[in-house]
């Protein structure tokens, strides 16, 4: 299903994924030390 900011997805066992955009100063706040490489 596609959202104004992202979309959102189910998983074949029935396990919803919600993914939306993000700024890139929430990126380096939030994700980029839980990413590697």
């Amino acid at each position: 299903m596609q959202e104004d900011n992202g979309f959102v997805f189910m998983t074949e066992k029935r396990d919803v994924l919600i993914f939306r955009v993000a700024t890139v100063e929430e990126y380096d706040l939030l994700w980029r030390r839980h990413i590697e490489g």
